[in-house]
């Protein structure tokens, strides 16, 4: 029995700022963003699995190989094809066409919802096939509970790193699935919510599911408003519980692609952050990640002056700061209590939780230095 290990790539090769001038790996950025603005602009068709290996392969310093991911990619859904043939049987279609829906696309849904099946449990299960008379096994992905935000180590979000390792956050594993639902054209979308990313797709009677990989759960709308503190404000302003077309879904790459940035030079106030930020909202003026980079941006510039808040008031970045926080309050977005964001993870990894008599405190964009509670006057 042969396990599946592809892109398994020599990572000693990457000593990042020492294999090369910090300069040369700073191009490499601005090369993947410009190649992601090709793609919003027009000058290229957009397709969210170049633009994750657009803003990975930067990462990387430019040294992933584009046919040796294409490659792993199609090894992929060469399984995941394997799975759709034994569960395909349109004999268990039992919906029937009406005025509202013709029996060609009653089985356009079913072939969809097989295919999305077939996606989500290569994902979350282990898979065994033969072939060539070779048994081959696929171990699944998992959450990276200890890292969720990929604070400590970037490459938890990536998709390299996910197929490597096997262990991933939100953000990779929902765009692993979008990029097997792009090559199968299985219609399946990211949608985002605050410090979330999850799939949304059709059943096979087109009613729309939310599937959640990290838990491999399928939540409604009020567990995922509950789960990332998102207020119906904040739906019915579109900044959040939305579903990405590829043209957005790139957009995003562009605040990952920046984030990318901050880890690997340690900068939080490069010109490139807000340059990604301002690019992704011109694209998409509702992307909530893109406007909460652009606040965290203008934030740890001001507060890198280690000025007092009525010597910041007159700088613009300061007002710009204040309207964006001001906005964003306005759409419904609400920072979640630290304590509640730690309950919620041990939850998630089923650890025992204490019971606490202590109130849930806020903390802020600016963990208190700047007021994000407005009221309109």
């Amino acid at each position: 029995m042969k396990q599946i290990t592809l892109f398994r790539v020599a990572m000693s090769c990457f000593n990042f700022t020492n294999a090369q001038n910090k300069d040369t790996s700073k191009e490499y950025f601005q090369q993947a963003k410009t190649q992601l603005e090709n793609m919003l602009n027009g000058k290229e068709k957009p397709n969210y699995e170049k633009a994750i290996y657009t803003i990975e392969n930067a990462w990387y310093q430019n040294m992933v190989d584009k046919q040796t991911f294409e490659q792993a990619m199609d090894f992929h859904i060469q399984a995941i094809q394997k799975i759709i043939k034994d569960n395909y049987n349109e004999k268990e279609i039992t919906q029937k066409p009406s005025l509202l829906i013709s029996q060609q696309e009653i089985k356009q849904q079913y072939k969809q919802a097989v295919i999305n099946y077939a996606i989500y449990n290569y994902i979350t299960n282990t898979t065994i096939y033969t072939d060539s008379n070779i048994i081959f096994y696929h171990k699944p992905y998992h959450y990276s509970s200890t890292d969720p935000m990929a604070s400590n180590n970037w490459e938890n979000s990536q998709l390299i790193n996910l197929n490597n390792t096997k262990q991933g956050n939100c953000f990779a594993l929902a765009s692993l699935f979008k990029i097997f639902s792009d090559r199968l054209t299985s219609d399946a979308n990211l949608c985002i919510a605050p410090s979330h990313i999850y799939i949304r797709h059709k059943d096979d009677k087109g009613t729309k599911y939310n599937v959640e990989l990290g838990s491999k759960n399928f939540p409604g709308t009020g567990m995922i408003s509950a789960v990332t503190y998102t207020t119906n404000q904040a739906i019915q302003s579109g900044i959040a519980q939305r579903e990405l077309n590829t043209t957005q879904a790139v957009a995003l790459c562009l605040v990952y692609l920046a984030k990318g940035y901050q880890h690997k030079f340690n900068n939080t106030t490069d010109e490139f952050i807000l340059q990604c930020a301002e690019t992704a909202l011109q694209f998409d003026s509702k992307n909530l990640n893109a406007q909460l980079l652009k606040a965290e941006y203008l934030e740890n510039k001001l507060t890198a002056q280690h000025k007092t808040i009525a010597q910041l008031q007159t700088q613009t970045d300061f007002k710009e700061y204040q309207n964006l926080i001001a906005k964003l309050y306005s759409e419904g977005y609400r920072e979640m209590p630290l304590e509640m964001k730690n309950t919620l993870l041990k939850l998630y990894n089923k650890e025992k939780i204490k019971p606490t008599t202590k109130p849930l405190e806020s903390v802020s964009l600016s963990f208190g230095l700047f007021d994000e509670r407005h009221e309109i006057k």
